[in-house]
């Protein structure tokens, strides 16, 4: 049970909107009953409570405002305000027992919410830290009248270069358009090794080097008219990707200026693709010839069993709308 989307700075100030939504990451459902939110709100879940397998409850500050905001149902109401600056909420068994704690904070690595229409920060993945700001994202949600272009598709030629020294001096050359890719080898995604569906293996990472650099050049028609990138990552177990030399992406990462021998965070085992919207693209994107750029790193040099990346980019033409995604999965 985690601690999933928190929804701390309406848009509008004086509705009392603000939720915390939990999510059964488990196979069976879990009876709430008694079980309760601390410290930065005052809540215990009445009985016949419940979550599904896999599923989601709100809890919000004041049900019926929350339902006529979002169209949802929600628990409620709390005792308490979540404070814009940082707090701290507790999930707590019937007997005490902790079950999770998210500490928030205003600023880097936490993501900056509040804007219109009222973000929520989202976890990227429940299986990451959810005390590590990294690990979380504003809420974005796609316009289904967008129209979606393809820039990169997964199982692509990839440029890549082994972590075994720094790929550039300075370290964030490499990041870069101009970069020069002497040396650099050329494989299709998925790279990596220990997983079946690889396709080009790295026999030799294992015991030998923490982390793979990659680069992949993307062709842009128009950029003024793109209002968000969709990324899509499957990775173990940490990056962060830079697309024109500009931080857009990453997890289960300590730092977003990693050096080749740095590891993730964290060890883990999930082989699906975690989804990033990358809103106000025209900020880095340029007409013609583009760069992404990812560093993909392990949780250790001998110990992990496995490693592997592969990507998808795609572009949202049109405006892309934000917004809370409560009961649902992340956007």
């Amino acid at each position: 049970m985690v601690i999933n989307e928190i929804h701390l700075n309406p848009d509008v100030k004086i509705e009392q909107v603000e939720f915390i939504e939990l999510h059964n990451t488990g196979e069976q459902p879990v009876d709430l009953s008694g079980w309760k939110l601390e410290n930065a709100v005052q809540f215990t879940f009445p009985v016949g409570s419940s979550i599904p397998a896999r599923g989601f409850t709100v809890v919000a500050h004041q049900p019926d405002q929350f339902k006529a905001k979002f169209g949802g149902q929600a628990l409620g109401p709390w005792i308490g305000k979540l404070n814009n600056d940082g707090e701290r909420i507790e999930l707590r068994a019937p007997d005490g027992q902790l079950v999770d704690r998210v500490r928030y904070r205003l600023g880097f690595p936490w993501p900056v919410v509040g804007d219109t229409p009222g973000y929520s920060i989202e976890l990227i993945h429940p299986d990451l830290d959810n005390n590590d700001g990294h690990n979380w994202k504003a809420s974005v949600r796609g316009d289904a009248s967008n129209k979606a272009n393809r820039l990169i598709r997964r199982g692509s030629q990839w440029k890549y270069l082994k972590g075994k020294k720094e790929a550039s001096n300075p370290r964030s050359a490499w990041r870069k358009p101009d970069h020069k890719e002497t040396g650099w080898l050329s494989g299709s995604t998925p790279i990596g090794y220990g997983e079946n569906f690889i396709k080009k293996t790295l026999g030799d990472m294992r015991n030998s080097y923490t982390s793979v650099y990659f680069r992949k050049k993307f062709t842009v028609k128009d950029a003024k008219q793109i209002g968000a990138l969709q990324f899509a990552i499957q990775y173990d177990d940490g990056f962060n990707a830079w697309i024109n030399g500009r931080h857009v992406a990453g997890a289960n990462m300590s730092t977003k200026e990693p050096r080749f021998n740095t590891s993730a965070s964290s060890a883990i085992e999930e082989h699906s693709f975690v989804e990033f919207d990358l809103t106000s693209p025209g900020g880095y994107l340029v007409e013609g010839e583009n760069v992404i750029a990812i560093q993909v790193h392990n949780a250790s040099i001998g110990g992990s069993s496995d490693f592997f990346f592969d990507a998808e980019l795609t572009a949202v033409v049109g405006p892309a709308n934000r917004g809370p995604t409560p009961g649902a999965q992340n956007s």
